[in-house]
């Protein structure tokens, strides 16, 4: 039995049926992956210095990224709660809740 790690193992040369060997040692098709895959392993080594960069950070530095952080997530929160609205992706519960009321099924604040 093959011992097990979590990556895929390419082989030097590949034939043109692109294929590799997963941890558990079978051969699995990535025909026509190799540029989504180049991508992800990309994003990994820059969310992994990332990391390493806010681990090296005092705590005064640390406590000013924390606050931008936060303002920066609420605001993409906040946009993306605008285009659901836009696109009418609440509407159903917007109905909801004002049947909810007209039927006496609110409490009031």
């Amino acid at each position: 039995m093959r011992p097990s790690n979590s990556r895929m193992q390419l082989p030097a040369r590949r034939a043109a049926a692109d294929t590799a060997r997963s941890p558990a040692g079978q051969t699995v098709s990535i025909g026509g992956m190799e540029p989504m895959l180049n991508c992800w392993k990309r994003l990994m080594r820059k969310v992994e210095k990332i990391e390493q960069d806010v681990q090296a950070l005092s705590p005064d530095e640390l406590a000013e990224f924390r606050a931008w952080f936060l303002e920066h997530d609420w605001a993409a929160w906040d946009r993306q709660l605008e285009r659901d609205v836009q696109n009418g992706k609440l509407d159903a519960l917007a109905e909801k809740a004002l049947r909810d009321h007209a039927a006496g099924k609110t409490t009031r604040l």
